[in-house]
């Protein structure tokens, strides 16, 4: 696995503006076309470049489980239509908890979604993707994706969170976690992070500790 220290036209926000997938790396449109053509050698696949809703927070909208991208509603036609043209499986989900993103987390076969969430639409989320699904606040945050970051079986959560969270977490997600922060003391792990079997960026913004923290959690 590589791993490189970045910033995205000096934000140091990485994961905000990108989703690393099994197969392609989607980064905002603000992204500088200089930059992806880095990132595809570390992540040694392609990187496309697009909106959602306008916007290039595709860290934030857009979340990944079991092969297919999931968007949500807001987004435009013209943008799903580029994803269609990309060969991009997406499913468009209904929901006014549109940062899908920051509100769920997956595993290979369950995951953690924001407890606002209602149990209907839970129920028939993890039955279209293959994954049971738990509604819950993880240390009181509810938009429990923006706390932690899963890749190839490992991944990096904020150190904020109880003991017994830790474990539950782990039981659920199937991973091993590493507990810390990201961008100098940050909780909201997912904002620093990029991550996939191939490659990892860190936030250039992250401190010595939290740099080797992270390097060594998605190696181990």
């Amino acid at each position: 696995m590589k791993t490189e220290i970045m910033s995205f036209n000096g934000m140091n926000s990485v994961g905000l503006y990108g989703l690393a997938a099994d197969k392609y790396v989607l980064v905002g449109q603000e992204v500088r076309e200089e930059t992806t053509k880095e990132l595809e050698k570390i992540f040694s696949m392609p990187v496309y470049r697009i909106t959602i809703a306008g916007t290039s927070l595709i860290g934030v909208f857009l979340n990944y489980a079991n092969g297919k991208l999931l968007v949500p509603s807001i987004a435009f036609e013209s943008e799903l239509k580029k994803l269609d043209k990309l060969g991009i499986d997406f499913e468009v989900i209904d929901t006014k908890y549109t940062c899908l993103g920051n509100n769920m987390l997956f595993g290979e076969k369950e995951g953690i979604v924001n407890p606002n969430y209602s149990e209907s639409f839970t129920r028939k989320l993890g039955e279209k993707l293959g994954i049971k699904l738990h509604r819950m606040k993880i240390s009181g945050i509810e938009s429990v994706g923006s706390i932690c970051v899963v890749g190839s079986g490992k991944g990096v959560v904020s150190n904020d969170i109880s003991e017994e969270e830790f474990e539950e977490m782990q039981k659920i997600l199937g991973v091993e976690l590493t507990p810390g922060t990201i961008n100098m003391g940050s909780e909201y792990i997912k904002s620093g992070l990029l991550v996939n079997k191939n490659g990892l960026i860190i936030g250039k913004g992250s401190g010595g500790p939290e740099i080797a923290n992270a390097d060594q959690a998605f190696r181990n």
